[in-house]
């Protein structure tokens, strides 16, 4: 034991030492990966790794030499785990010295490429460069980019391993500064250890940004190339009738050799199965019956496979007009045809791509089928105990599996070489698009435009209607509603007001003409655009289920509003009465009617509510309204001087008609007065107004009656008075004071 630690243990701290000169290198190499730096720097660092793993070995032979000198049970674990880990730590020393050795290399093709670069000018070919020519280019750039894309992805990987590292690292400070710098053999080889795997993740970490540092400028160097072959091709028609003429030989061999094959082999199959299926039938023993069922299963999967097989060269033929079409497309867009709709190409590239799309992730589940079919066979294959012949059968079965796997992958082959031309054809028409002038754009949107206002609603052999006519006919709709409504205004303004018709009459002519005039336009509207009545045959069924419901109060209003324009139980200015409101009617509408009431409140009475529910119309037949006062008089007045104050009351106001002339009633003896009802007549032309004319009335009732000392009351109780029996009758046939006026 003793001298194993003295042949590990003096070596340790300087390797500690040369760990911590070491682990600051990479940071340093790091910065300085973009330029050559000086090379003797990175010769002396790569110098120092050799030394270090050169004295590694010589520790690890000296360890094995003192523990060979050692009996076996002396400290044998703890020799193999001390050479373990020197072994460790040489592996690390060793993985840094490639890690160097692949800088040197990434950094000497970064000077080749950026020397390239700078001297590159333009491309080996002469232009104008062929479509071929450029894919092939684009084919360097799509390889590129899946090289960069790989490259971040061990970066991000080297990093995050950096991480894990320097956690291990601050665990191992973590237990140097716990035990105050007292660490044995074991714990100061683990420091050693953890700096090492540091300084190795920070070596990787920084031949990962090499790498993807010169894949990304590998990846723009591609580009560059692309935008040089682009700006210099020349997609000539000859060129696309070659693309044409390949796609067609492809079909050809499908439908001339491939399909007919195909055709006869499922027939072949489906023979086979029908004879199995017989033969099963006709199975006497059990073996006879067992071998049956395998030779059936067989068959089935033989014969499903072979139908698949011909409905994917049928479907790979489908393919290939797609592929035609892409390629009359690029032609399109490349060769800058100015008849080319850039929009509508872009959405039908689009739809093509989705169902490529789709059928490739059919395609996909298919062959996850035929590769669970076949995992299956394999466990039934290992199983034992199978009937004679049985694993022949199996054999062949799996062969139908691996035959229609290739068939799949054959298509899905071709669908990812679709998949490919279509994208660059999406990328080359957003190239092109970017590239549009204002004239081209307003173009494209006015052709947009101009495919939807086309746009069929409905067809048949007569007429068809389109968005165009419906938007034609709605204008002319729109025009002809400001017509009539400015006609028929300025009808009413200039030719009834010359011929003083009534406010009311002039309303419902001027309605009526205005309804007119917006039938001739609805018929003008659709035989401007060519659209026949019968149409509306079409959805007549809609349209009354409609009415029925949704519009039924609507069409009940405007009928409404029809009658009272005829009938005209109300007219414009009329003051009435509805569910209570009064006010005066300024306006009846299609659908209502406007009441404008006396407190300067409009409300819109539907015109169905005016003529199903009870109305008090006050000025239907005449203006002349009579009003009604009542008073009450205390018991004991002169009812006579009473009549004669109230009647000079309401004689003496302007406005009281004098015919049909006023009239007082003695209404009734009241249980606390004696009533008077005093009527009159007044011109009803304003509410409010006869409202004051009343009030007038009552404060000169007030005045005349007061000046009589007579207090208008409701509550007067006068004293009862007790008369004499009949035979205490006084001797003058007299009355009570409060009737002598009667007298």
């Amino acid at each position: 034991m003793y001298s194993i630690r003295r042949v590990i243990l003096p070596s340790v701290f300087p390797l500690a030492i040369a760990a911590g000169g070491l682990f600051c290198i990479p940071a340093t190499w790091a910065q300085q990966h973009g330029s050559t730096g000086p090379s003797a720097t990175r010769q002396a660092a790569v110098a120092e790794l050799q030394t270090r793993i050169q004295q590694v070995s010589e520790q690890i032979n000296s360890a094995a030499v003192a523990a060979s000198a050692q009996p076996p049970e002396a400290g044998a674990a703890d020799f193999q785990a001390k050479t373990a880990r020197l072994r460790e730590l040489k592996t690390l020393y060793e993985r840094r010295l490639s890690a160097r050795s692949q800088m040197d290399q990434l950094e000497d093709q970064g000077v080749r490429l950026e020397e390239e670069t700078q001297s590159f000018a333009s491309l080996p070919e002469r232009p104008p460069y062929t479509i071929t020519y450029l894919d092939g280019l684009r084919d360097m750039l799509d390889a590129q980019l899946l090289e960069h894309e790989a490259d971040l992805s061990v970066l991000d990987q080297a990093v995050e391993e950096l991480r894990n590292a320097e956690k291990r690292l601050g665990e191992a400070n973590k237990a140097l500064r716990e035990r105050q710098g007292s660490l044995d053999a074991n714990q100061q080889l683990d420091q050693v250890v953890a700096e090492a795997a540091v300084a190795l993740q920070q070596d990787l970490s920084a031949l990962a940004k090499l790498d993807a540092d010169l894949s990304e400028k590998s990846v723009d160097f591609a580009k560059r190339k692309v935008g040089l072959g682009l700006a210099g091709l020349a997609f000539t028609a000859e060129e696309l009738a070659e693309k044409k003429q390949a796609v067609e030989k492809v079909r050809s061999e499908i439908e001339t050799k491939l399909l007919p094959k195909a055709r006869a082999a499922n027939e072949e199959d489906r023979a086979r199965l029908t004879r199995a299926k017989k033969a099963l039938d006709a199975a006497a023993d059990d073996d006879t019956l067992a071998r049956g069922r395998n030779t059936l299963e067989v068959r089935e999967t033989e014969a499903a496979i072979s139908t698949r097989s011909v409905s994917l060269l049928e479907e790979l033929s489908a393919y290939l007009d797609d592929e035609i079409k892409l390629w009359d497309i690029r032609y399109q867009v490349l060769s800058r045809n100015p008849n080319a709709i850039l929009g509508e190409i872009a959405t039908e590239v689009h739809d093509l791509m989705v169902r490529v799309g789709q059928k490739r992730q059919a395609l996909e589940s298919r062959l996850n089928v035929l590769r669970s079919g076949m995992n299956e066979l394999r466990q039934r294959l290992d199983e034992v105990g199978l009937v004679e012949g049985g694993r022949t059968d199996m054999e062949k079965q799996k062969s139908a599996y691996v035959a229609g796997g290739e068939e799949v992958n054959r298509n899905l082959a071709y669908l990812e070489r679709l998949e490919k031309l279509g994208r660059r054809v999406q990328e080359e028409i957003a190239s092109a698009q970017s590239q549009l002038t204002w004239s081209q754009r307003w173009t494209a949107t006015a052709s947009k435009v101009r495919k939807l206002w086309d746009y069929e609603l409905y067809a048949n052999s007569e007429y068809t209607l389109t968005v165009g006519k419906i938007g034609i006919a709605l204008l002319i709709l729109l025009l002809g509603i400001i017509f009539s409504r400015q006609s028929t205004r300025s009808l009413r303004r200039r030719v009834f007001t010359r011929l003083k018709l009534d406010e009311g009459v002039a309303a419902a002519l001027e309605k009526g003409v205005y309804y007119i005039l917006l039938v001739f336009v609805v018929l003008f509207a659709l035989q401007a655009v060519n659209i026949p009545l019968t149409i509306f045959t079409v959805f007549g069924g809609g349209l009354a289920i409609g009415v029925g419901f949704g519009a039924r109060n609507i069409i009940n209003n405007f009928i409404s509003g029809l009658l009272l324009m005829v009938e005209r139980p109300i007219r414009i200015g009329d003051i009435v009465e509805v569910d209570g409101q009064r006010g005066r009617i300024v306006n009846i509408g299609a659908r209502c009617s406007q009441l404008h009431l006396f407190s300067g409140v409009d409300i819109l009475v539907p015109n169905s509510t005016i003529l199903e529910k009870n109305l008090v119309n006050w000025t239907l037949t005449d203006r002349s309204v009579r009003f009604s006062i009542r008073i009450g008089v205390p018991y004991g007045s002169s009812t006579r001087d009473v009549e004669r104050r109230l009647m000079n009351a309401v004689q003496g106001h302007a406005k009281v008609h004098k015919y049909p002339q006023p009239t007082v009633v003695f209404a009734e003896f009241g249980d606390a007065a004696l009533f008077f009802e005093v009527f009159f007549w007044l011109e009803l032309g304003d509410w409010m107004e006869a409202q004051i004319v009343c009030s007038d009335i009552r404060f000169a009732m007030d005045k005349l009656l007061r000046e009589a000392g007579i207090i208008a009351t409701r509550n007067f109780h006068p004293e009862i008075t007790i008369l004499p029996a009949a035979s205490e009758t006084p001797e003058e046939d007299t009355l009570p004071e409060h009737l002598e006026d009667r007298k």
